[in-house]
Formats: structure tokens, sequence, C-alpha cells
């Protein structure tokens, strides 16, 4: 798979529709690159091969590209800063889209998509903290008594069960675009056979019939195997 940096994530319950199009701009930084180093923009079909749709040159510490965008579509900044090429997804859609990577985050930010990724990742990160800072004390923390060992646990098992919750309402709330079918395909295992079905049939074709419809045959294949356990 693509190795990838996903982007930082807001937290307003919106619906992003995948219609819009116009000229875009992405401009950004990349910590570690130099002037006159490569930056690529593309996409990938099938979640392995990656297609270069444009590219450019550091200058100044930053990197530019623009265009035409026709919709909402998950593309890729690629960057060499090692050994290996690195990955960065973000939403191209119509706007001007800042993009920051440094080592410890990413941002895409700018346009209502990228934005609106950014907080959810936000959110759910803090979750996801909470959870590692229980398991840490309690498997550091050699004065916990039983009463508060029982008591972290819970607290991880109802931290889990929010985050679960949480990101079934961005989904439910946005199964309609291009970052609803981006995160169904990531969190499909949140969703029962019957709701699953609901939400993979009801994704417009406009968000299917793109750089995305990968991520449709990766849902559809889920629903193919879990009817076929179903009959076992």
């Amino acid at each position: 798979m693509l190795k990838k940096i996903i982007p930082s994530l807001l937290a307003a319950f919106v619906l992003i529709s995948c219609n819009n199009s116009g000229n875009y701009t992405i401009t950004g930084a990349i910590e570690g690159i130099l002037d006159g180093d490569t930056v690529t923009l593309g996409y990938s079909t099938n979640g392995e091969e990656f297609t270069i749709t444009d590219y450019t040159t550091v200058c100044g510490g930053e990197f530019r590209f623009s265009g035409k965008s026709e919709g909402c579509d998950i593309y890729y900044i690629c960057y060499n800063n090692g050994e290996e090429p690195q990955y960065m997804l973000f939403f191209l859609e119509e706007g001007d889209i800042r993009i920051n990577i440094s080592q410890e985050r990413a941002t895409a930010e700018g346009t209502p998509t990228n934005d609106l990724n950014t907080t959810i990742e936000k959110r759910y990160s803090e979750y996801i903290s909470k959870i590692y800072e229980h398991q840490y004390r309690l498997s550091t923390d050699s004065l916990l008594t039983d009463s508060l060992s029982s008591e972290l646990t819970l607290q991880i098992m109802e931290t889990q069960r929010d985050a679960g919750y949480y990101l079934q309402d961005i989904i439910r709330e946005n199964y309609k675009s291009t970052l609803g079918l981006f995160y169904l395909v990531q969190y499909s295992f949140l969703f029962d056979d019957d709701e699953l079905t609901f939400l993979t049939n009801n994704i417009p074709e406009e968000c299917i019939n793109r750089n995305n419809n990968c991520m449709y045959d990766i849902l559809q294949e889920e629903l193919f195997n879990r009817n076929m356990n179903a009959g076992e």
C-alpha cells in the first residue's frame, strides 16, 4: 500500500458535496527538503500504483501547484525525504489549499473538505491519546490498586466506544461525499451488514466514477465477503 501521511482533520458535521468545480492552487512547505527538490502531485486508482499528474520544484522553501478541479478527489503529494518516497493524502478540490508537512504532523487546510478532514483527525487523535495515556499508566505504574486498574480499563473501553461513535456520526453525515467514502472504507467495521449495505449503495455516482473508484470496489468486496461468511 502507499505510505501515506493522513492529513490532520475539524468537527463540524457538514455534508461536503462532490459537485464543486473550478480552479485550485496548492502551496506548501515540507520540513527537510531543499530548494530544487521535486514534489509531485498524483493519485492512485488501485491503492498501489501512483499516477503523476503534475510536478514542481521547491523554491524558497515552498512548492506550488495550480490547475482545474472537476470535483473532489483524493490526491497525494509525493516527495523524497530520505531513502523512500513519502506520500501525503489530501482532498483536491476548488480553492486555495495550504499544505504543511513536518516530522510531527501534516496538514492540508483552506478548503471545505480539507478543513473538515483536519478537524476529524484532530478530534480522533484526542481519543487515541487518551487511550494511550491510560494504557501507559496500566503498564508502568506498579502502585496501581486493583480497583484503579479496573477503572482505567473501563475508561479505555469507554473512550474506544466514544471514538467509534464519533466516526460513525462523521460517516453518516458525509457518506454522500468523497470524504465520507474515504472514512467508510477505513472504518467499515464499525457498521453492521445492513447499514454498511445502505451506505455503500447510496454513495453518489459522481463520487464513485472518479479516482476514488478503488475505494468503492473495496466496500463491495467487503460486503461480498460478509455475505459469504454469513452463508457458511
